[in-house]
């Protein structure tokens, strides 16, 4: 039996006007961290200064063992909630059971806001979209995080048009209407990569649309040594397999082969094609990309040989 989360009450855990109204609906902030002292306080700080007058901050604290309580303990705005460590697709379930709000906003502790950022996605959601995700900008990133940016948030550049009919949206930066979470449920806690990717799936079998709009901006602080930065990739290459079926309807999925040796034939086309499809979104916009594109490839690639075992591991778990 999972143990209970741990809920620190605060002294004050939403803003000063906490009435919900038609213009101003009440927006419960969620925030899942894990080991994110290095950020976290300036991502806190970003939020609780919004010039919002309706909100309030969830930080769940999955099993940290740096200082990530005492930073968060630090903002009265904020409650807090404990459990061991079990994933982030957890600990916002958590958080959604707990909230408030009419609209739930999903961030993540790696990544800070703008001014109006609250704002901008209950205006978006005023408009009758029930899911909103918005763009990513790059947050003091030395080489190999810029590596990480240009090869993970190639379609969430800020320069991109608006959509309202997204596959696909991250799991950060995103606002739900509650009735979404009501009807769809919550996120898959068995997932520890790919949980929005499928999340995504029963959001358009629910007959949901997804919008984009680009000019909501965060700013990510991407991996930042080479290790990090290639075990991502691989990770999530691992649970492609499992979640990026012909039945799923994802797009692209007719690309990932569901048969080892497809997998392990595939892995310097697949991670060439992957490579092309990157620099292709990023060049007429940012140019610049073509001086990371060794190590964008070096991504796919370790995303590729990721796909690979994770076909492996399905085959075998299959068999039992």
């Amino acid at each position: 039996m999972t143990p209970r989360p741990r809920v620190k009450k605060q002294r004050a855990t939403v803003s000063k006007n906490t009435r919900s109204t038609k213009e101003f609906p009440f927006v419960s902030v969620v925030l899942p961290c894990y080991n994110a002292s290095s950020t976290l306080r300036e991502v806190l700080e970003s939020i609780v200064t919004q010039d919002y007058p309706a909100f309030e901050i969830i930080a769940v604290d999955d099993g940290s063992t740096d200082d990530t309580a005492a930073i968060i303990q630090s903002f009265p705005r904020v409650t807090y909630v404990y459990q061991p460590n079990s994933g982030q697709a957890v600990a916002r379930n958590v958080a959604f059971r707990m909230a408030k709000g009419e609209i739930i906003l999903i961030q993540d502790a790696d990544a800070k806001v703008f001014p109006g950022w609250i704002a901008a996605h209950v205006h978006e959601q005023s408009l009758g979209k029930k899911i909103v995700g918005g763009s990513v900008v790059p947050w003091n990133n030395n080489f190999v995080g810029m590596c990480d940016h240009f090869s993970t948030w190639y379609e969430y550049y800020p320069e991109k048009k608006p959509q309202d009919d997204r596959y696909q949206i991250s799991s950060t930066n995103l606002s739900f209407a509650r009735e979404v979470i009501e009807k769809v449920g919550y996120f898959n806690e068995s997932l520890r990569y790919l949980e929005d990717v499928e999340y995504c799936q029963r959001i358009h079998r629910a007959g949901y649309s997804i919008a984009f709009a680009p000019r909501i901006r965060m700013a990510h602080h991407d991996r930042q040594t080479l290790k990090k930065f290639l075990k991502h990739h691989y990770n999530y290459g691992t649970k492609a397999a499992w979640i990026r079926t012909k039945e799923s309807g994802t797009e692209y999925s007719w690309l990932f082969p569901q048969r080892p040796l497809g997998a392990a034939l595939m892995i310097i086309p697949l991670s060439i094609l992957h490579t092309g499809f990157v620099i292709g979104h990023w060049l007429p916009r940012h140019m610049e990309v073509i001086a990371y594109a060794p190590f964008v490839y070096l991504s796919k690639l370790a995303h590729a040989i990721g796909v690979y075992h994770g076909v492996c591991a399905k085959q075998h778990e299959m068999k039992k």
